[in-house]
């Protein structure tokens, strides 16, 4: 991961694998982890590597701040599920977003870089499950919503599912916090979390299925 961040108070943000205190009770097992520190809050990404790839992003604001995140690699495919708080914020392409808590969405970028507009004394979550084209392919035939969003990206155009972002049942939350919590030996979970992001995918298309809404593909907010 070639992540980066910048404080709209501090400047440039320099990145580390050490825990800063105030994040140490969001470790979770088998995770790599680049964390962060700076006067006015403290950030804790988490991943796993693989097809699919799995992204958990904690912030913690000490004071209010915005927080721009990015990274220089292309951008793959990817569900993103708010766990808590309200993310607001600008995403390159699409312009100004709010996603609100228990919220799911999924999202095609070109480049990866999104603004968090944090609050005093708040914390926010939430998990980015990243998957190749050649998945996402193989998958597709289980909806035409991945079918839409793939034929956008394919133009390299910054797309995502709906416009705005959709609560999901309480039984996908679940499953997403299985996912993060697994304890299983290292020589297993790797697999585990494969298996488990892509039910959670299909078990999320098949859902919005059910009472589809507006999408919007590669529109510039």
């Amino acid at each position: 991961m070639q992540i980066k961040m910048a404080s709209t108070k501090a400047g440039a943000i320099d990145l580390t694998s050490a825990v800063p205190v105030s994040m140490v009770d969001y470790v979770l097992p088998g995770s790599q982890r680049i964390a962060a520190e700076w006067q006015y809050g403290a950030s804790l990404i988490q991943y796993w590597e693989g097809d699919p790839s799995i992204r958990y992003f904690s912030y913690l604001f000490y004071d209010n701040d915005a927080l721009c995140i990015s990274e220089d690699t292309y951008c793959r495919p990817f569900l993103q599920f708010v766990l808590q708080n309200e993310f607001y914020g600008r995403w390159a392409g699409l312009g100004y977003r709010y996603d609100p808590q228990w919220s799911c969405n999924m999202l095609t970028l070109p480049h990866f870089e999104y603004t968090l507009e944090g609050s005093e004394e708040k914390f926010y979550s939430k998990v980015e499950i990243y998957f190749s084209f050649s998945l996402l392919s193989s998958l597709s035939s289980i909806s035409p919503l991945l079918q839409g969003l793939l034929a956008a990206a394919e133009k390299d155009l910054p797309s995502i599912l709906f416009e705005h972002s959709r609560p999901v049942p309480p039984i996908i939350l679940a499953g997403i916090g299985d996912l993060l919590q697994t304890s299983l030996p290292d020589d297993i979970r790797n697999a585990y979390m494969g298996d488990k992001s892509i039910r959670i995918l299909m078990d999320t298309m098949r859902f919005f299925q059910r009472s589809p809404k507006y999408m919007n593909h590669g529109k510039e907010h």
